[in-house]
């Protein structure tokens, strides 16, 4: 317990020492160009999603937030995969987030449903589908991420090759009907932002989702699904910064059954 708490309070730490530091966002930013945490196929998987926006003053910290999660084995034994959802409620006419999108928006719509919150907010953070918290609360984070991954998950297998995405799913638990989902999310990401409250600031960002597509639905307590996807191209993408994360989601209680990712 003694050796738990203390390793808490270092990464509480880390990430208070970054939260302090995202306020002259002018000077400082995040170092993006470390590679992703290794997957250790032995470990847990779990899904964390950010829904944040350019626009919002008290995002910047939990983006950095979302970034250390990525790159760094903060929680161990348990591989972390981000996920960066921008939505477009921060957009005015005069100004949007490049990255911004209603889908994102209503992704996040239908967890405050789940969650029976009044309404949505930035910065939100939700692990495995399960759980909802401030996304720069680097504590809860840490907590919430350890509760996920000592729940049983399937196993998603992802292989590219040239064009072609395959997809392997299996060992899912019992669940209503599930959608697989695709998301395309790209690092190494900047903007100099010229409106919202982070006018004349230049942030950095990881795990972007540029894309989110259904690739297919699992049926009520199916165990296994194969899917063969064309991997999607944008012009706009930097294919070397790019990772494909395919997740399966309950459709009823929006739990993520299984999650894996490849670059």
């Amino acid at each position: 317990m003694y050796m738990k708490a203390l390793f808490l309070a270092a990464l509480i730490a880390v990430f208070a020492s970054i939260a302090g530091c995202v306020s002259q966002a002018k000077q400082e930013h995040t170092d993006t160009t470390a590679a992703p945490a290794a997957v250790d196929p032995a470990k847990p998987n779990v899904l964390v999603e950010l829904f944040t926006s350019e626009g919002c003053s008290s995002c910047p910290p939990a983006d950095q937030v979302l970034t250390l999660l990525g790159h760094q084995p903060v929680v161990p034994n348990v591989n972390i995969i981000t996920l960066g959802f921008h939505v477009d409620y921060w957009d005015s006419r005069s100004w949007r987030d490049r990255f911004s999108s209603n889908l994102f928006t209503q992704r996040q719509q239908a967890y405050a449903r789940g969650f029976r919150i009044d309404s949505t907010y930035t910065p939100q953070m939700v692990v495995d589908g399960s759980r909802e918290l401030v996304g720069s609360n680097s504590g809860g984070a840490v907590d919430a991420i350890g509760k996920s991954a000592t729940q049983p998950k399937g196993i998603v297998a992802v292989t590219l090759d040239g064009g072609q995405l395959h997809i392997k799913v299996s060992g899912l638990s019992e669940h209503t009907e599930s959608t697989v989902y695709l998301a395309v999310a790209e690092d190494k990401l900047v903007s100099s932002v010229n409106g919202g409250e982070n006018a004349g600031n230049k942030l950095e960002h990881s795990s972007v989702v540029r894309q989110l597509t259904s690739v297919g639905t699992v049926p009520a307590k199916q165990a296994a699904i194969n899917i063969d996807q064309n991997l999607p191209t944008d012009a706009a993408w930097k294919r070397e910064n790019l990772k494909f994360v395919v997740f399966v989601q309950d459709n009823n209680t929006l739990k993520v059954l299984a999650v894996a990712q490849a670059s």
